[in-house]
């Protein structure tokens, strides 16, 4: 379920108004103060809520019953037991503007994920990832139940990736434009997951242990599709890839964006992609594992907020800066494996 918590700090909004203009601007503009302009500041509380339930199905159910509160005619389903679909599935479920659920089950989809579809009021269902991440019976459920049902699955992570990119150009989404991520590791491709969403840009996979060559099938798609730019997310990423892109498949430039750590590159990631954020908002969640933020990068995307990863009882200074930079007046924390502490410590 979704939990306010209470905050023992404001901010404040103001702004200026000047007497002769008739005109309000708010006073963050930097605009010049005249003797005829007259102050305002009012105080408001900073909201935190956290979307968290007893499991990862849970959590992505509350996540898309509260961050979609008038429904949605599209969900995603993917499965919540690995990471590369869902974090793949990011631009699609932006593009659909679709919630992201998760699915553990062999056999029969969770009773409670079919209660969100239908409280959803969905009829189309996308599912990303083979039979083997989520089963040909839930398929066939589903399809008995009468929603419209289609799956975007290749033969691995990297070609599933592909075929999520794929599905975005055939509805008319045009990009030259991608990021590359670890196929193997989740942090990289979580923390852009939210500015892949915005962007409707894909995130495609490499294998960072294959230090001399990109994923030779996720290169040949780069060039089929006229891929012009990459940017590769995360540190593990050797730049011979950056150099086989290049030479072997006809990419123009290449960009990196990494950090220290899996919390620092979220950093730099934000940083970068600064100006498409829509406001003072800031999403949250653990860089210690994966599930609650599968279901929460499409939340990201839709409210057009950075994602930044945090560790229990530890003050990320890098962090912690940059989330008081921007101010929030709202953040949204998902799942549970961040505490409350660790939380006010950073904002």
């Amino acid at each position: 379920m979704a939990e306010a918590i209470e905050l023992d700090r404001n901010f404040f909004t103001a702004w200026a108004e000047n007497s002769a203009e008739g005109t309000r601007h708010n006073a963050s503009t930097g605009i010049t103060i005249s003797s005829d302009t007259t102050m305002y500041a009012v105080w408001e509380p900073l909201t935190i809520t956290r979307f968290s339930g007893g499991n990862r199905i849970i959590t992505a159910n509350t996540i898309a019953l509260e961050g979609w509160p008038q429904g949605a005619s599209t969900v995603i389903l993917a499965s919540g037991s690995n990471f590369v679909d869902a974090l793949a599935a990011a631009p699609l479920a932006a593009h659909y503007d679709a919630p992201i659920l998760l699915s553990s089950s062999k056999t029969t989809l969770e009773d409670t994920v079919l209660s969100t579809i239908d409280a959803l009021k969905a009829a189309h269902i996308i599912i990303i990832g083979g039979e083997s991440s989520v089963n040909k019976d839930i398929y066939t459920q589903l399809e008995g139940l009468n929603f419209k049902v289609e799956r975007l699955a290749g033969g691995n992570r990297y070609t599933t990736a592909i075929e999520v990119a794929k599905a975005l150009q055939a509805d008319s989404v045009e990009f030259t434009s991608v990021f590359l991520a670890d196929g193997a590791n989740f942090p990289d491709a979580l923390s852009v997951s939210p500015v892949a969403g915005i962007l409707q840009q894909p995130i495609l996979f490499t294998n960072k242990g294959d230090t001399a060559k990109v994923n030779d099938d996720t290169g040949k798609y780069i060039q089929s599709a006229g891929i012009a730019d990459v940017t590769i997310v995360g540190g593990g990423i050797s730049d011979a890839v950056a150099d086989n892109l290049k030479s072997a498949y006809g990419v123009a430039s290449t960009k990196s964006l990494s950090g220290s750590n899996r919390y620092a590159t979220a950093v730099a990631v934000n940083a970068e992609y600064k100006s498409i954020f829509t406001g003072s908002v800031v999403t949250l969640t653990t860089g210690t594992n994966y599930p609650d933020a599968l279901a929460g990068s499409a939340y990201s995307a839709k409210i057009g907020a950075p994602l930044f990863l945090l560790k229990n009882d530890q003050t990320l200074d890098d962090v912690q800066s940059a989330i008081q930079e921007l101010a929030p007046h709202a953040v949204y924390i998902y799942g549970g494996a961040v505490d409350d502490a660790t939380v006010n410590n950073h904002i």
